[in-house]
This record gives structure tokens, C-alpha cells and sequence, in this order.
């Protein structure tokens, strides 16, 4: 189950939006759960598991804004002091929009795609706390015009 969430879940659906929010605490501050067209932006989250969009897979354990989910816009969202990494794409996360965010302070990577393809990656602010940008298996993916700081 999804134990570790308390905040937003965006789960089974299109079009849904999740803008301005502030979630702070010790759990997964958003969950974006096998959805399409959709927009997570200007949202703030502190001392958490900050954003996830996915098809769930594990406990939550990795941190951060998951996808298993597909052409969403993730913008203009700062996640600081994630308890781990700051935007995790999960398996098909295919054709995501991932541009302005902020994130400080990731005890690994700011942002980490893992097995999905056509995602788009761009002006994004990080640190070098815990990394910057990681791709395993699956791609293409488009990662350019980033900051680490």
C-alpha cells in the first residue's frame, strides 16, 4: 500500500491538475499514479518524499516525483530537502514535460528517469548535494539546458 503518502494522490486519471500547493512533512508529498495530461506546477514541498508520478512499485522508499504516467507537465515546482530524490520517472513514464523546477538539497539525484522514453528535461534547478540528472535503461530522453548550482 501507500503507506508513506500523505499528501496529494492523482491516481487513474486524465486532466487533472495539482497547482500551488505547499506540503511539507515525512511522507510522499504528491503521487501522480498512472495518469495522463496532466499538471503538477508551482507546488512546494519541504522535508519529504517530495513529488511522485508512477505506476506504483515500491513502498516509496526512493523519494521523490514519480511517473508511471504519461504527457504531464511538471513546472515551476520547488522541492527542497527531499528525503531522497526529488523527481523519480518510474517504468513507461513516456512523454513528460519536466521544466522550471527547483530542487535543493536530494540526498541523491535531483532528477532520476528510469526504463521510459520521450521525456523532456529542461530548465531545471539543482544542486549538488545529492547529483543532478540521471537516465537508467529505457530512453531516448531529451535532458538540456539544466543548472546545477
Amino acid at each position: 500500500g501507500h503507506t508513506l503518502w500523505t499528501g496529494i494522490e492523482m491516481v487513474a486519471g486524465e486532466r487533472m491538475r495539482a497547482i500551488g500547493n505547499t506540503m511539507r512533512g515525512s511522507g510522499l508529498a504528491l503521487s501522480v499514479d498512472s495518469v495522463e495530461r496532466c499538471v503538477i506546477s508551482g507546488n512546494s514541498m519541504l522535508d519529504s518524499y517530495g513529488i511522485a508520478a508512477v505506476q506504483f512499485v515500491d513502498g516509496g522508499s526512493s523519494g521523490g516525483l514519480y511517473s508511471g504516467a504519461r504527457y504531464n507537465v511538471f513546472s515551476g515546482n520547488m522541492i527542497d530537502n527531499p528525503a531522497a530524490r526529488g523527481l523519480f520517472l518510474n517504468q513507461n513514464s513516456d512523454y513528460n514535460v519536466i521544466v522550471g523546477n527547483q530542487i535543493l538539497n536530494s540526498t541523491t539525484n535531483a532528477i532520476y528517469i528510469y526504463d521510459s522514453l520521450g521525456n523532456l528535461t529542461t530548465g531545471n534547478i539543482w544542486d549538488t548535494a545529492g547529483g543532478g540528472y540521471t537516465e537508467n535503461i529505457g530512453g531516448p530522453n531529451t535532458e538540456v539546458n539544466n543548472v546545477t548550482i
